[in-house]
């Protein structure tokens, strides 16, 4: 039972009074304390005629006061001034409270400074404000994980230290559209890449093309793979099968620990932007494309090309 009354609840309020039902039959109604209903009727009812669309300006209108006496800040001072030019500048409530402290060693609370600009000053909120006034939204909490692969921490120690070639980190390029992804494979040593084009993101069809990339390598030079833990991935047991590769899973929110692709996927999208539409993409121009980076020559390599050191690897293996 709550003691709060949403809008829904004065128009209820209104609509039993004028068929005379009393406080307690209304408050058992709405499912509100009684002492709610009878504040609410005496406070805002005038001859026991009470009209919910008055109540509710009301109330939103005492809120509003109700947060402005709260608030520190008076209008027109110097503190006002302090703050409108700081945010004139760009700079976050946050920012604001703590420079304040340090200047002037007075305290103010980055919630208060918010508030002050919501009431009085709000359109400075979508003009200056990075978030434009919007929730943040932890989207990783949002995110699905892969429950059932196997972690990281089983990987050999010869594939952490990079002594053998044929261990892979695998990811996707995706754009706003969420429709197509290109699948990257990038082998850990000499950070050679392999990509292919999905026009359909469906994790079947994403494991199709993976398997369609790597049928043609024979079975000793396919070793181990390393993954995220994104959705595209889920039939990771059906890619482990076909392409008789090891599959191994990065911690949640831990893309770092394939820190190669992370980085290969970056020069990629040199060439692909994220607001280009993976769909408009051809198999040629991403040829094209995965032929540059792997020619292109890497410090890490000695600027060698993973082209030329993966091939002559590959020759001798």
């Amino acid at each position: 039972m709550s003691n709060q009354l949403q809008y829904k609840d004065c128009i209820t309020i209104e609509i039993l009074l004028k068929t005379w039902w009393k406080a307690n039959a209304i408050a058992s109604y709405v499912w509100v304390n009684k002492s709610s209903i009878s504040k609410e009727i005496k406070k805002y009812a005038v001859n026991w005629i009470y009209n919910w669309t008055i109540a509710w300006a009301k109330r939103q209108l005492f809120r509003v006061l109700a947060n402005q006496v709260r608030t520190r800040i008076a209008e027109w001072s110097d503190i006002e001034k302090y703050i409108l030019v700081k945010v004139r500048s760009y700079r976050s409530p946050e920012q604001i409270a703590w420079r304040r402290k340090k200047e002037t060693r007075e305290r103010i609370s980055k919630d208060t400074i918010y508030q002050f600009i919501n009431t009085h000053h709000p359109w400075l909120i979508k003009k200056y404000f990075r978030r434009k006034g919007r929730k943040y939204t932890n989207h990783w909490q949002k995110r699905s994980m892969i429950e059932d692969g196997r972690s990281i921490d089983k990987r050999p120690i010869e594939v952490n230290e990079r002594k053998n070639i044929w261990d892979w980190e695998w990811d996707s390029v995706e754009d706003g559209t969420h429709k197509a992804r290109i699948i990257t494979e990038v082998e850990r040593k000499f950070w050679y890449l392999v990509a292919g084009l999905s026009k359909v993101n469906q994790p079947t069809k994403i494991s199709e093309l993976i398997y369609n990339m790597f049928k043609e390598i024979p079975k000793e030079k396919k070793k181990t793979m390393t993954l995220d833990n994104g959705m595209e991935f889920r039939d990771h047991k059906v890619i482990e099968c076909t392409t008789k590769m090891k599959i191994y899973f990065c911690h949640k929110h831990a893309p770092w620990e394939k820190g190669t692709n992370e980085n290969t996927n970056w020069l990629l999208r040199q060439f692909i932007p994220k607001k280009t539409p993976i769909l408009t993409i051809t198999n040629e121009q991403l040829a094209k494309y995965v032929k540059l980076i792997n020619n292109r020559p890497r410090k890490r390599l000695w600027f060698n090309t993973p082209d030329e050191e993966f091939h002559n690897s590959c020759v001798l293996t």
